[in-house]
């Protein structure tokens, strides 16, 4: 299986719209970072490798590495890989993805289907949601595909989350288990 150019047209994108509850086209900004083949991140402590031939996107601040943007060809279609500090203390990863399934389905104009499956990532249980849904006005069908887990500590929550059209969900799921089953933990570096 190949990634055709016109599947990958890589842009860059403003980092508010990378966590947007409804896919929009992403902004082009002057300054980005780009990644490809392995990243890694000695703060939170996990490397993943980037699929060829896409290239992650994030912000251009030395002081902020929590993970980064693939951009698919449709504008409305992009997987984020990101880190975060559990600051809502989430005691399990059934928690903390049952709060991020709430956000984002209390955004959503109309939830048409949802279902989970426990999976790995790294050596760490995750849960994978995925949500089939519309927004505001536009009856087009979208999915989302999010993957959650937490560190060993609980101190951090990881998170991968596919988003774009319906009809394009079986490719960006692909993709999405290669950036999941390429995942290692490690002991985070202060």
């Amino acid at each position: 299986f190949s990634y055709s150019p016109e599947y990958l047209r890589v842009r860059a994108v403003a980092p508010s719209v990378a966590f947007a509850q409804c896919p929009a086209s992403p902004e082009a900004t002057a300054l980005t970072r780009k990644y490809s083949g392995e990243y890694e991140t000695f703060a939170y402590g996990f490397r993943v490798s980037i699929p060829s031939p896409f290239v992650g996107l994030d912000v251009d601040n030395p002081l902020y590495q929590r993970g980064f943007t693939l951009l698919f060809s449709d504008s409305q279609e992009s997987i984020t890989v990101y880190a975060d500090i559990n600051s809502l203390d989430w005691r399990s990863v059934t928690e903390a993805a049952t709060g991020y399934t709430k956000a984002f389905t209390d955004q959503a104009a109309r939830v048409l289907s949802k279902n989970r499956k426990h999976i790995l990532l790294g050596h760490r249980d995750a849960l994978q949601d995925a949500a089939d849904y519309s927004c505001g006005d536009n009856q087009t069908p979208f999915s989302s595909i999010t993957v959650v887990s937490l560190g060993p500590d609980k101190r951090f929550v990881y998170t991968l989350r596919w988003e774009g059209k319906k009809d394009e969900r079986a490719a960006g799921n692909k993709v999405l288990q290669e950036l999941v089953s390429s995942w290692r933990f490690f002991a985070p570096k202060s």
